[in-house]
């Protein structure tokens, strides 16, 4: 982020909705974990991709951020996680990984 802001919700992207029991952090990048919201313990909103290419499902998480570099990551029961390494400064996913160089 470039200045401070305010964030509304943390989500994440899913095929065909089954997506079970999913959680998603906010960490800074110096690995501090700024919270976490989970899809059973919070009202989830669905947005149609463009094509209909699967979903994002968005959950309330509201804090305010200041100007740095922030990592979003998601673990659920259906197989499809987003996870950081940070040491490596990559994002695995369970289909593809991308690199930070």
């Amino acid at each position: 982020l470039s200045q401070d802001a305010r964030i509304g919700a943390l989500g994440f992207w899913d095929a065909d909705g089954a997506f079970g029991d999913t959680t998603v952090g906010l960490w800074t990048s110096s690995r501090t974990l700024i919270g976490t919201v989970s899809s059973s313990s919070s009202a989830v909103t669905t947005v149609a991709t463009q094509g209909g290419h699967g979903n994002w499902y968005f959950m309330e998480f509201v804090t305010d951020l200041a100007p740095g570099n922030y990592v979003v990551a998601s673990h659920g029961q259906s197989g499809m996680d987003y996870v950081y390494n940070f040491g490596a400064a990559t994002l695995s996913t369970s289909i593809a990984s991308y690199v930070d160089d």
